[in-house]
């Protein structure tokens, strides 16, 4: 009998990234969508309603495992405030809390850096410093790992692609890019919402284009 899929939690901001790390992911049930806080800063801009949306919907779509809804945080009153502190590691760390709580092994931040060698290093060393400390905590505390004693990691696997390749990885996956949150109805009063779609669509038909499609696969 074939070993079981490990639980993987995935945050999930309803973009392409996110969308992509779940479509990666062995088992669709086996995945947990843990959505940021809304009104806090998050990947492209701050998580609105229309980022919610979003990840209700790929949920849906994809027959998702569950989706956690993240409350706002004490601690990100300053980033509320404009701050800007330990707001990543704090959503990390609340987006680790639940996955064990859910018995997941892997935790997904579905960062993007391309050629940016400098945000990649910060990306990949957050989050092995991140594993270690969520690693440290447990010992301390005498908690029972995950599963099997594996310890819960947390991982960067999109961290090198640039946003052609994340592209590329949405059509050879047959993304359904039409449910990105950028692709929604109210995308337009979401701060940079547009500037994102037109981005985001660019690359895609760059994609198309270089796998020798005559047009990207994206819903209107």
């Amino acid at each position: 009998m074939p070993p079981a899929a490990e639980r993987v939690c995935i945050v999930h901001d309803g973009g392409l990234p996110a969308l992509v790390a779940c479509l990666m992911a062995e088992d669709p049930e086996q995945v947990v969508a843990w959505r940021p806080p809304l009104g806090v800063a998050w990947g492209e801009g701050t998580i609105t309603e229309v980022h919610a949306a979003a990840v209700q919907q790929q949920v849906e779509l994809l027959s998702l495992g569950r989706l956690i809804e993240a409350p706002v945080l004490a601690s990100n009153e300053d980033e509320r405030r404009g701050g800007q502190g330990l707001e990543v590691s704090t959503l990390l760390l609340a987006a680790a809390r639940d996955a064990l709580a859910e018995r997941c092994t892997r935790l997904i931040w579905p960062v993007c850096c391309g050629s940016d060698l400098d945000a990649l290093y910060d990306a990949a060393e957050r989050a092995t410093l991140l594993t270690r400390l969520i690693q440290l905590d447990l010992e301390e505390a005498g908690r029972e790992m995950p599963v099997g004693g594996r310890m819960l990691r947390v991982e960067v696997p999109l961290a090198d692609l640039t946003s052609l390749q994340v592209a590329e990885l949405a059509l050879d996956l047959d993304a359904p890019t039409h449910v990105c949150w950028w692709r929604l109805p109210g995308v337009e009063n979401v701060a940079g919402g547009m500037t994102t779609r037109t981005e985001w669509a660019g690359a895609l038909d760059a994609a198309a284009r270089a796998m020798g499609f005559p047009f990207a696969p994206v819903a209107a």
